[in-house]
């Protein structure tokens, strides 16, 4: 995947094995494992191409060890979320973003899921935007003060023009 174009704001799809389990005790071969990962895709990709990418591995190693057994089940689907950089809420939100902050936002990508890929597959014109921080998921998460009272107001500008 990584050697793939990436898409020029989230950047390649992932993938991460979240959970792993099996077997009884250390001097006993595992019966069965199960890995349950998350293949995060970009936008562009569908579900049936990371799920046929993943199933072409398992074929793979099947070839190699006749006596391998693995199946592919996806568990759920989140769809990757793009907005056109010429959308009017994206033009709407980057002027009341140089209103509020005296320059022009930075757009990026992130790799992780929101419910703006919902509301966009609804048919809403959806944007992320948010506060300053870090520590995201993480014990001690945070955000700088100043940036939500920004943030705040540059809603407050979007919603006033875009809802006109």
């Amino acid at each position: 995947m990584r050697g793939r174009e990436p898409h020029p704001l989230a950047g390649p799809p992932s993938l991460h094995a979240a959970r792993i389990q099996g077997g009884t005790e250390t001097s006993i071969y595992a019966a069965h494992c199960l890995l349950e990962i998350e293949r995060r895709t970009s936008p562009g990709e569908t579900e049936a191409q990371a799920t046929a990418e993943l199933q072409a591995i398992i074929d793979l190693l099947k070839a190699n060890d006749p006596s391998y057994q693995a199946e592919v089940k996806p568990k759920f689907t989140r769809d990757p979320f793009e907005i056109k950089a010429d959308a009017a809420i994206v033009k709407i939100l980057e002027d009341a973003y140089r209103y509020q902050m005296g320059a022009a936002p930075q757009h990026s990508g992130q790799t992780f899921w929101t419910d703006a890929a919902i509301l966009a597959g609804a048919g809403m014109e959806t944007v992320l935007i948010g506060p300053t921080g870090g520590g995201l998921h993480s014990e001690e998460e945070w955000v700088e003060l100043d940036s939500v009272i920004n943030l705040a107001h540059i809603l407050a500008l979007t919603t006033i023009k875009y809802c006109a």
